[in-house]
């Protein structure tokens, strides 16, 4: 697997370009990845890799299992003093771009971009970052009313309380979710963040992760801007941009920053 070995002396990254542009790895120097990391065909016909990673929604334009192109298939890297570039191959007339870089001695900045080399077409940018179930705790606020997904098992938000699989603080119309490192269950839930920061607690270090313009608004593919699904074997987080439009030659980019907290 081609990967990239990248350090500041605080923060270690690890990217792979061979199957999609991955981001395998985030910690603290000398301490284990805080990212899912795996290449078990767990997911119905879909090899995950774990990581974080980038897809474009919706997702019901495109079915399952992931784009071949964006998520299985090699990247083109590029490494230069401004940071490290991975490029998609195309698909259907559009190209994904990832642009990786320190900023800080704590923290990361990935740019993730899609470029349309066609005709017309709208998309949004779709970021997914998976972390192991031994994390101690993921937290987010919410902006709006918490959305149980009816899948992958029919539930409600009384009995994730009830089980202690979340916990929610409540201040107006602010909700704190934390989502419990619980086996058990397997769910998905999601809504309407305006905060733009969610934290990932693992027993040795904090991974802070903020992203960029979000969609209030938004109405795809559930009518939420972050969600999340849990198994008993990882945590995905997702985070949905806007829809754009775009013509021929346009492009659009939106940031994520991951700072790693050491405690």
């Amino acid at each position: 697997m081609q990967e990239f070995n990248l350090s500041n002396g605080f923060i270690r990254l690890i990217v792979s370009v061979e199957h999609g542009g991955r981001i395998l790895s985030i910690s603290p120097t000398h301490h284990k990845n805080g990212l899912y990391e795996s290449n078990q065909d767990n997911e119905s016909g879909w090899l995950n890799y774990g990581g974080d990673f980038l897809w474009i929604a919706p997702q019901e334009r495109w079915g399952w299992p992931p784009i071949k192109s964006f998520d299985q298939d090699p990247w083109i890297a590029a490494i230069s003093d401004d940071g490290l570039k991975l490029t998609s191959p195309v698909w259907e007339g559009l190209m994904l771009s990832r642009k990786i870089n320190f900023v800080e001695i704590d923290t990361i900045k990935v740019r993730n971009t899609i470029i349309n080399i066609s005709n017309n077409q709208s998309w949004g940018l779709w970021n997914i970052t998976q972390v192991p179930i031994d994390y101690l705790s993921v937290g987010f606020t919410l902006n709006s009313d918490i959305k149980v997904f009816d899948y992958p098992e029919n539930i409600d938000l009384e009995k994730l309380l009830s089980n202690q699989y979340i916990n929610i603080e409540s201040a107006g119309d602010r909700k704190k979710i934390l989502i419990q490192p619980k086996k058990g269950l397997d769910f998905k839930i999601g809504g309407i963040t305006k905060e733009l920061t969610m934290q990932i607690e693992t027993k040795k270090f904090i991974i802070e992760k903020t992203f960029d313009k979000q969609n209030d608004d938004a109405v795809y593919p559930h009518g939420c801007n972050i969600e999340f699904y849990k198994n008993d074997v990882y945590l995905e987080a997702e985070i949905l941009w806007p829809m754009v439009q775009l013509a021929k030659g346009e492009f659009y980019s939106a940031d994520q920053y991951f700072k790693v907290i050491e405690k």
